[in-house]
């Protein structure tokens, strides 16, 4: 039986199971996702159950190979991060792209210090749309589906003053009429650039957003994001009470 021992993780969803336990997701740093199963957690052992929550980061033993191993320790290495309101419904898109973009026990390079990084940010009170792009951003590229940001279609380097045509999985092309094309975005060099170099200026930030959210898109499938609803509710009731 295959056992594993202090691996460093985060918890990113759990549910009941049984009468007793929990059913865990989390990312780990060597072995990507996991699917975990923590018996009796639920009815004997409170404060095991609390470190068993979603974005802490933890030590975890187990054992088994297949799909869903069995929990035997947990070691909490730092307390939860205080994420609330828009920032919380945040932590849980982060964490919802990486359930539904990764597959279980296939790791990649760099994917736990990006989620670290974006939690950090989050909790740490660094620009909410900042961290989330650069999230997205560096999780495309740790699955393998990174944007070309360095070059066009023809091998130039980006000209900051231009428009590009911007089609998933292609190259950017250089492009002068004033409307996207079907399937692509119309992106400026200069925003292109700017999130290479993993900056937000407030003039690129709509394009970025289109830019990542139609790249995600492709790999999201047809099935919207749970989180993504959430957080457009919370910025409703916001607006609702700031003109109230």
């Amino acid at each position: 039986m295959r056992r594993v021992a202090q691996q460093p993780a985060y918890i990113l969803h759990n549910r009941a199971y049984r009468n007793t336990s929990l059913l865990i997701d989390a990312l780990t740093r060597d072995y990507g996702r996991i699917g975990l199963v923590a018996r009796g957690v639920r009815s004997s052992n409170a404060a095991r159950r609390a470190r068993l929550q979603a974005f802490r980061e933890l030590r975890l033993s187990y054992t088994g190979g297949g799909e869903l191993k069995n929990l035997s320790d947990v070691e909490e290495i730092a307390p939860a991060p205080s994420l609330h309101g828009e920032v919380l419904a945040c932590g849980y898109y982060v964490n919802e792209l990486l359930l539904r973009l990764t597959l279980k026990d296939d790791p990649h390079d760099g994917l736990f210090d990006t989620y670290r990084h974006a939690l950090a940010g989050l909790s740490g009170g660094a620009d909410i749309e900042t961290t989330l792009r650069v999230f997205e951003l560096r999780l495309l590229e740790c699955l393998g589906y990174g944007l070309v940001l360095d070059r066009d279609d023809q091998g130039e380097s980006l000209d900051p003053a231009r428009y590009y045509q911007y089609v998933t999985d292609a190259a950017p092309v250089a492009s002068s009429t004033p409307l996207p094309e079907r399937g692509a975005c119309r992106v400026r060099g200069a925003c292109l650039i700017a999130l290479r170099e993993g900056r937000l200026p407030e003039n690129c930030r709509a394009e970025a957003k289109q830019l990542l959210q139609t790249a995600l898109q492709a790999h999201l499938g047809n099935k919207s994001l749970r989180s993504r609803e959430f957080m457009a509710d919370l910025r409703r009731l916001r607006d609702r009470g700031d003109g109230s």
